[in-house]
């Protein structure tokens, strides 16, 4: 019997291409002494210019000796033939891009390398010298401000200096060099606040982390301007903005129910970032652990109507399925953080990395919580060249603690006018369009990146013979709402997949809807006064359910990557 029968496989016919190996080629043939010269001109250009810059910091009491170089290579270099010529690698921003950092401010050894490079070949020898760094080298050159504009700034319209209006104020996170140094890292941050303040900006606050370092700006475009011309910046971006699905207007009244048998007080918690928890709700008597607000003035309360449903199905796994048992029992504890206001938006003046690193840290440490859940994708910055600042920090805490942390993929906001104009046959191909791949921060390579599959095809009984009412899903394939993969560096995302609901074409209204009973997943409802339960869609509503599964997977001698790899296997 298939283990996954709901994976089909297909014989593929022809015959496959040879797949390239990894990596840089051979560095091509140069005129060392050409190309030496040129190598040793750019460098002398770059400590010019960074002595100019020097020496208009008067006001400056702490020296900086940084010199940051975008290296523009044609073949492989080593990370230890760059530390041998006193070059440190901040980043590697593509295949044929090196950030790299230098605390001589004259280069020294570097250009004395290249001098030799450009000079008469040894007899001995039967190349040019240090031919293997220079000759896989096309420049040196300094970050222009454009090099530094992130993904979210850019589909907003402003992938260009020339593009951002100098009179709008932009809110964006300024990601910093890490140097490595406290007293350099105060003064880089110096700098921003001088530099926005003189355009009337703010620093709001600062994110350390590790290989992290981020200041939150409000700024007016001018400000932003001169903020991605300075050589401390590394990225500018607009912050993440949360991802929630419509809210349905179809609930389900209930108004008999099995007697509620609440998890023991010595079950897991499973810890949830989100939008809050409605506490009072009847159907979490004996559920709720802990909740608390970062920042704290956030409260706890789920004022948008998200947490609490996402919560539910961590705690229970299938409502839906306990009630056709006549049963009610959630298996698991819940703590709650609340990271996001009551407009569905994390807070201004801290980067989302900083918020999220103190909401784990709390659940780890005052819940035990040791499975956490996020079901906030970032409509704003979808994932990429580069893991997003967030991302990494999970990645870090995974690490650190040694806990599971599932995420959701994200949704597809609007496909409605495409299906209109190219029919419904375009689903599910459009599902592996560049621009519905997941959203951030489904980077991270040690969370679970969770999609959605359809657990019916969302007709209602009679609608199977209503040709306006068309379905695109059976029950275990994609939702059409799921964000796919590939994730950073091609990984292969989601990790997991699970029931988030599912959508149907509505002919007469030109809509994909999900907002009916039969296309959602069965949760509790916040506004329990209206109805204790309620249908929803979306990549939140799964990735809860894989947090229950590997919250069942818990046992004291597991360690994480344990863990993670017998969820993946359920």
């Amino acid at each position: 019997m298939a283990r996954r029968p709901h994976l089909t496989l297909r014989r593929l016919e022809g015959q496959l291409e040879r797949r390239k190996k990894p990596g840089f080629g051979n560095a091509p043939p140069r005129n060392h002494v050409l190309h030496g010269g040129e190598l040793r001109l750019q460098l002398a250009r770059i400590v010019e210019r960074n002595a100019e810059r020097d020496a208009q910091r008067v006001d400056e009491h702490v020296a900086d000796p940084t010199v940051i170089l975008k290296i523009n290579t044609d073949g492989y270099i080593s990370e230890d033939a760059l530390t041998g010529v006193g070059l440190q690698i901040l980043e590697q921003r593509s295949d044929d891009v090196t950030v790299a950092l230098s605390k001589d401010p004259n280069l020294t050894v570097l250009r004395e390398r290249s001098q030799q490079y450009a000079g008469p070949i040894p007899v001995t020898q039967v190349g040019a010298r240090h031919a293997g760094l220079f000759g896989a080298i096309d420049s040196f050159a300094e970050l222009s401000a454009n090099d530094k504009i992130g993904s979210a700034l850019a589909r907003h319209g402003f992938a260009t200096v020339e593009m951002i209006p100098e009179g709008d104020v932009f809110l964006i996170d300024v990601e910093l060099w890490d140097v490595n140094e406290d007293l350099l890292r105060d003064l880089y941050v110096d700098r921003v606040a001088r530099k926005a303040d003189e355009f009337g900006g703010e620093l709001l606050s600062r994110y350390r982390g590790a290989g992290l370092f981020i200041a939150r700006v409000r700024v007016p475009g001018a400000g932003l301007k001169e903020l991605l011309a300075m050589t401390e910046v590394a990225w500018i971006d607009l912050p993440p903005v949360p991802d929630f699905a419509p809210d349905p207007g179809a609930n389900l009244t209930t108004t008999e129910l099995p007697p509620i048998s609440p998890p023991s007080p010595n079950a897991v918690c499973i810890g949830i970032i989100d939008s809050g928890i409605t506490a009072a709700h009847p159907m979490l008597d004996g559920v709720i652990a802990g909740a608390f607000g970062v920042p704290n003035r956030l409260g706890s309360d789920d004022e948008i109507r998200h947490g609490t449903s996402v919560a539910a199905l961590a705690s229970y796994g299938s409502i839906a399925g306990q009630i056709s048992q006549n049963i009610l029992a959630p298996r698991f504890r819940i703590a709650s953080a609340k990271v996001v206001n009551a407009n569905g938006r994390f807070d201004e003046e801290r980067t989302v990395a900083d918020l999220v690193e103190e909401a784990i840290r709390r659940l780890n440490a005052e819940y035990s919580c040791r499975v956490i859940n996020i079901s906030l994708a970032d409509i704003e910055h979808i994932v990429g060249s580069r893991p997003s600042n967030w991302a990494m920090t999970l990645d870090n805490l995974v690490r650190e603690l040694g806990i599971v942390i599932t995420v959701s993929a994200g949704n597809i906001l609007s496909i409605s006018h495409r299906i209109a104009e190219e029919g419904v046959g375009i689903y599910p191909e459009y599902l592996l369009e560049e621009e519905h791949r997941l959203y951030e921060p489904a980077s991270s390579m040690n969370s679970l990146v969770i999609g959605s599959l359809a657990h019916s095809n969302g007709l209602m009984p009679g609608e199977e013979f209503d040709a306006d009412i068309v379905a695109l899903t059976a029950t275990h394939h994609p939702s059409p709402f799921s964000r796919g993969g590939p994730g950073f560096a091609k990984s292969i995302k989601p990790d997991l997949v699970e029931y988030g609901g599912t959508a149907v074409w509505q002919g007469f209204s030109s809509t994909l809807s999900a907002d009916r009973d039969s296309c959602g997943i069965l949760t509790l409802n916040p506004n329990y006064l209206q109805s204790l339960m309620v249908y929803r869609h979306g990549t939140s509503f799964a990735a809860p359910i894989a947090a229950y599964k590997a919250a069942a997977c818990w046992f004291p001698r597991r360690t994480e990557p344990v863990r993670r790899i017998i969820s993946i296997e359920n």
